[in-house]
């Protein structure tokens, strides 16, 4: 049984909530303030999810952190490109960084092609919507490939398998199959001056596929396959670990994509037994961010709601400081009070004229 990109659930918060004394649904008198928060707990609880379980993953994110980088301990292992040692994104997408003189923290690449850099306007609103700019414009093309992904766990490492499927004549020689492995979600605490309030990282790169990529071959055939494999390191969670598969454009002249561009790409956990497939468009989003920096409390939060609009939602509850908080969480906290207050109004409604009136009827007859 082959399952959609969108298979598995990512959604975590759905523990019980635990109520002492009768329930709200029961109560005669005015609740006590303990019985109200209840009922706005279970608010909480009835309200779905921004995102419904199994929605499509049409969004592949990877966020990579710099390395070496003593303040930063999430960085990926370091490329050496010529004289010099970079992390993989600075490497691979120089031309950028010459163009721009540097590249700033955040920086997003869509797709290869489509840069956004730093945290427009300084800002949340602004940084989310060049982001969704970014990845509206990749998602409305069609993709001439199907990516198909299998894995399997086994002595510490990961085995996987890749089948990639050219949907019609292609003639290309400069396109690539690369890959990432990447942890969601990772928490991290650095101290508070080294900090810049976000302790758990979503989409954090963990190990790279090698700086020479495989060129695929459909001179002969439409498909083409690859074969990886990774070694795992002992502190990676490997319910969290996920390949991010794609095919991207290494010619630096082609007739049918620009250079550094990704046609199609796929994510899939590896602890998943069945293979996953994506046959319809998704968008590669590759962030550089860093623990430390502040605009990129814009930039992670920005692709924290991208990704989770698009069914890439949250494994896990996401903690900040309370100097940022991601915008879903507060949509679904606020929506979840209101619906809460609703039921606790609801309980009142019978009992609450009636209390008014014994009230009034005590102090007469006192």
């Amino acid at each position: 049984m082959v399952e959609s990109v969108g298979g598995r659930s990512h959604g975590g918060d759905t523990a019980p909530f635990l109520m002492r004394g009768r329930p709200c649904s029961v109560v005669m008198t005015l609740p006590s303030p303990r019985v109200l928060l209840a009922c706005v707990g279970i608010g909480l609880l009835l309200l779905p999810p921004l995102v419904s379980a199994g929605s499509a993953v049409d969004l592949v994110p990877i966020s990579y952190h710099p390395y070496p980088d003593s303040a930063d301990p999430l960085g990926v292992p370091v490329v050496t490109s010529g004289n010099r040692s970079w992390g993989y994104f600075e490497t691979y997408y120089g031309f950028y960084d010459t163009d721009r003189n540097g590249f700033d923290f955040p920086s997003l690449v869509a797709d290869g092609v489509k840069f956004v850099e730093g945290a427009p306007g300084g800002d949340y609103d602004p940084t989310l919507s060049a982001y969704r700019r970014s990845f509206d414009g990749r998602h409305a093309l069609e993709s001439p490939f199907t990516i198909t992904v299998r894995s399997m766990v086994r002595d510490a490492r990961v085995e996987f398998d890749v089948a990639v499927n050219a949907t019609g004549t292609m003639d290309e020689t400069g396109l690539a199959l690369k890959w990432v492995l990447a942890e969601d979600d990772v928490y991290f605490r650095p101290p508070p001056a080294l900090s810049n309030g976000v302790f758990i990282h979503r989409f954090t790169a963990r190990a790279l596929s090698p700086r020479a990529p495989a060129i695929l071959d459909f001179s002969s055939s439409p498909n083409a396959t690859y074969h990886g494999s990774v070694g795992l390191h002992p502190s990676w969670n490997v319910d969290k670990l996920y390949l991010a598969v794609w095919v991207q454009n290494e010619a630096e002249t082609s007739a049918r994509f620009g250079f550094a561009e990704v046609p199609q790409a796929a994510m899939h956990f590896v602890t998943d037994a069945n293979a996953t497939t994506q046959d319809r468009k998704a968008v590669l989003i590759e962030m550089f961010t860093a623990t430390w920096c502040a605009a990129c409390l814009f930039g992670d939060s920005a692709l924290h709601t991208l990704a989770t609009e698009r069914g890439f939602a949250s494994t896990a509850y996401v903690q900040s400081s309370w100097t940022y908080v991601r915008e879903p969480e507060v949509a679904r906290v606020v929506g979840g009070a209101a619906l809460g207050l609703l039921v606790a109004a609801l309980v009142l409604a019978p009992v609450g004229p009636k209390w008014i009136v014994d009230r009034l009827s005590r102090r007469r007859e006192q």
